[in-house]
């Protein structure tokens, strides 16, 4: 004991012997603490800080990735879900994004080699059966690892995945650990030197400071240090003459303070309701991109209803409002049996149960018709095709559906027609005997020409009904020749009737005496009439045939541009998801840059970093909005001429590019198809740009249906090149070609080689019109089984009138 004392007193006699000595080494020791409390300080906030914002940073990024992912995984399309993960891999110090479903299956990733395997590890097994809210799977040193729930109508259909390295984050605590440090070593030497001079003469002139100080505590006098020296002394006691004015000096500048602290308060709340203002816009502009989604989808041309494996109505757009007469909140919930026949609705539980336990599908991938019930309790016929998409252990049906009771109508109508022809060929055939009474009853104009010549020996009532006139001398006044439409049909029947041939099935318009003009099928058949050879022809007016048909070209026609509304959309959707996600980032980072500023800690490094993150946000925001622009421009111009007739001048090659490029979408199907388009570049047309879209829509679709069915590869090729005063197109594709026995049938109305998965028939018919009446051109196809198929077009370049027009 009395060695501790011994040694206590030792220690007290070396501290009191010398006030420099208790300065230098009580500056040390203070200094010494305070450094190393302010650096362990320091570096324990800037990691917990730089902590924090790389969990909310990861967090957002896994949260931004979830809700642009939910379409897609709901769509099962791999492509959008790969381009929304790499838009995320440029984010600084990015390990790793996935989407996965929710057992595991990786959807999408940024290193692509593990899509469609299954994460085995131990954080990813964490993520079955988790709660559906942001999960933390790892909050290491060196990595930081986050999932969110990809929801869908409050389902959950998968996880999205981020990971953020913190090597960046370890080397600034390093450097700052570093830094602090030396300021510490730095800040003792000074402390030391600075006792070292402020003890030489300190005790003289201390009691000096101290009564000037006790007087300016008690008094707040304006008395000063009177001290004349040139050493330390002289400058502590000026500096505490100074303090002592800057404190009289402070006393003023916070009665100046606290009069500006209200206008100070006033400018505040004026920059906090702008930004409240920006927000709102931010928010508008969310709310509007949601808006033009669901537009999207209603734009579509045929009825989508969607339920979930309950058979509960969850999706159902305007075009399914106008064919049932239901509106979404009346339906919206309801089970899809309010939808279906009584019959129907019976068995529709039986189907779902069956599918679900056998996985044997009864309507579902085909096309059938059906009928379905409106609001009004109408029973209507239907073509429905139903697709199920499965969540996890959930399932969601949907079902595109096309009201087809306009074209039944058509059809029973050209059944009745092609039955009314049968039976009157078969009148034909009955006997000479009785021909004259079987012709004066016939439903058709019927006349009788002898051979040689064009004169008319007979004709029936229903004749003189369609050509306007109650004798055979008013026809024959009128002319042969002027009961024609077009000249080169009446050369044709003229040779036809004079050489005795005859001729079946003739499509021609014909022209009354009264100047209008019908459509009329002609049969003309030799005969012996009256003991002189003769031919019979038979009338039959199909002008509302024809006008059906045309309907029908009509339908093709916008059905093609509805999809390609749908496909644009798909395709336009990409770019601005990847812009919204890039949006979101790159706000994300301002506030928390705002944030920094106004809490006085931001850092250059900081400001480096926001640099860098608002130049490539910026970046991706700009490519893929000039895509997006680009495509809706091609759209645009393709779409205005489609649905417009036109004639301007436009060149040919840089419209075949454009066409081709609102087509990508159904070139999309079939990855292994390539597309080539070359030619002249410098060929002008003054024509119809709707048409020629039209026909090269027409050849594409058919060569994707027909030429390379089931995702065969291969190759399109279209050139154009001028031919004298005519634009030659030449069309190839290496698909599977047609058959010697198809081939002369291609161009005729109703035939096709796929009705069973939804041809009409009509493509290659309205090619064959566009190209001849249209655009008064000549169309030959040339193709063998195997070797694909060749089409040559020959078109006017330079057009003034519409062919059609002049014809009639």
């Amino acid at each position: 004991m009395s060695m501790i004392r011994g040694l206590f007193t030792k220690v007290e006699r070396f501290w009191t012997a010398s006030i420099r000595r208790q300065l230098i080494l009580g500056i040390i020791a203070v200094h010494a603490v305070l450094m190393s409390i302010f650096v362990f300080d320091l570096v324990h906030r800037q990691q917990e800080f730089l902590s924090s914002q790389g969990v909310a940073q990861t967090t957002s990024l896994a949260e931004t990735l979830a809700a642009n992912s939910t379409s897609w995984v709901l769509a099962d399309d791999v492509l959008g879900l790969e381009e929304i993960v790499e838009s995320q891999s440029k984010y600084p110090g990015l390990q790793y994004a996935m989407v996965v479903s929710p057992l595991g299956r990786v959807l999408a990733h940024s290193d692509r080699r593990f899509v469609g395997k299954f994460l085995a590890d131990a954080n990813s097994k964490r993520l079955i059966g988790a709660e559906h809210t942001p999960q933390t799977l790892n909050l290491g040193k060196d990595l930081i690892d986050i999932a969110a729930p990809v929801l869908a109508n409050g389902q959950h259909i998968g996880w999205a995945r981020v990971a953020i390295s913190l090597d960046d984050v370890n080397k600034s605590l390093q450097i700052v650990t570093r830094d602090g440090i030396i300021y510490t070593i730095v800040a003792i030497a000074i402390g030391i030197l600075f006792a070292y001079l402020l003890a030489r003469g300190l005790t003289h002139t201390l009691s000096h400071m101290a009564s000037v100080a006790q007087e300016l505590r008690n008094k707040g006098s304006r008395q000063r240090i009177q001290i004349i020296r040139n050493d330390e002394l002289g400058v502590l006691a000026k500096t505490l003459n100074n303090l002592a004015d800057v404190l009289h000096d402070r006393e003023s500048e916070l009665r100046l303070h606290r009069d500006n602290l209200e206008k100070l308060v006033e400018e505040r709340t004026s920059s906090l309701e702008n930004e409240i203002k920006e927000r709102k816009q931010v928010e508008r502009a969310l709310k509007n991109s949601e808006e033009r989604t669901r537009m999207l989808i209603n734009s579509a041309g045929d009825g989508i209803v969607s339920t979930d494996k309950d058979g509960n109505i969850v999706l159902f757009n305007n075009a399914a409002e106008k064919i049932f007469g239901y509106s979404v909140v009346e339906v919206m919930g309801k089970n899809v049996k309010t939808l279906l026949p009584a019959a129907a609705a019976a068995n529709h539980d039986s189907h779902i149960r069956n599918f679900t336990t056998t996985n044997r599908p009864y309507v579902l991938g085909d096309e059938r018709r059906i009928y379905a019930k409106t609001k009004s309790d109408e029973l209507i016929p239907v073509e429905i095709a139903i697709s199920t998409l499965h969540f996890d252990e959930e399932q969601t049906f949907t079902a595109i559906v096309r009201d087809i009771t306009a074209r039944i109508e058509s059809e029973d109508h050209l059944k009745e027609t092609l039955s009314e022809l049968k039976q009157s060929q078969k009148r034909q055939q009955r006997s000479e005997k009785r021909i004259r009474q079987i012709l004066d009853s016939a439903p058709a104009g019927i006349s009788v020409l002898n051979n040689g010549t064009t004169k008319r020996s007979y004709a029936n009532q229903k004749f003189f009904e369609m050509f306007g006139v109650n004798s055979l001398k008013e026809i024959e006044e009128f002319g042969f020749a002027r009961t024609f439409v077009n000249q080169e049909d009446c050369e044709t029947a003229k040779q036809c009737i004079e050489s005795g041939k005859g001729f079946s099935r003739f499509v021609m318009q014909r022209r009354n005496v009264h100047g209008d003009s019908w459509w009329a099928l002609l049969d003309a058949i030799p005969i012996e009439f009256d003991g002189k050879p003769s031919t019979i022809v038979w009338h039959l007016d199909i002008t509302d045939q024809k006008l059906a048909e045309a309907e029908i070209a009509q339908v093709e026609k916008m059905a093609s541009l509805g999809a390609l509304v749908a496909g644009v959309a798909h395709e336009v959707n990409t770019p601005i998801g990847v812009s919204v996600t890039a949006i979101s980032h790159l706000k994300e980072q301002t506030d928390a840059l705002n944030k920094s500023f106004s809490e006085g800690r931001m850092t250059k490094s900081a400001l480096a970093s926001f640099i860098d993150v608002a130049t490539q946000s910026t970046s991706i925001i700009y490519s893929n909005l000039y895509r997006a622009a680009d495509l809706i421009r091609s759209f645009k111009q393709v779409a205005v001429d489609q649905s417009g007739d036109g004639l301007r001048e436009f060149n040919l090659l840089d419209y075949i590019h454009e066409v081709s490029q609102s087509l990508e979408p159904q070139f999309k199907r079939n990855p292994g198809l390539t597309v080539s388009i070359d030619g002249d570049p410098g060929l002008e047309m003054g024509s119809y740009p709707g048409p020629i879209a039209q026909i090269l829509t027409n050849l594409v679709m058919n060569s994707v249906l027909h030429g390379f069915p089931d995702g065969e590869g291969g190759e399109i090729s279209v050139r154009a090149t001028s031919q004298g005063s005519m634009a030659r197109l030449l069309y190839k594709d290496t698909g599977r070609g047609i058959s010697a026995d198809n081939l002369p049938r291609i161009f005729d109305p109703f035939f096709t080689t796929n009705r069973a998965k939804g041809g009409s028939g009509l493509g290659m018919h309205v090619v064959y019109n566009l190209v001849t009446r249209k655009l008064g051109g000549t169309i030959k196809c040339s193709s063998e089984p195997g070797k694909g198929v060749v089409f040559e077009i020959l078109v006017p370049l330079k057009m003034r009138h519409d062919p059609e027009e002049q014809a009639t």
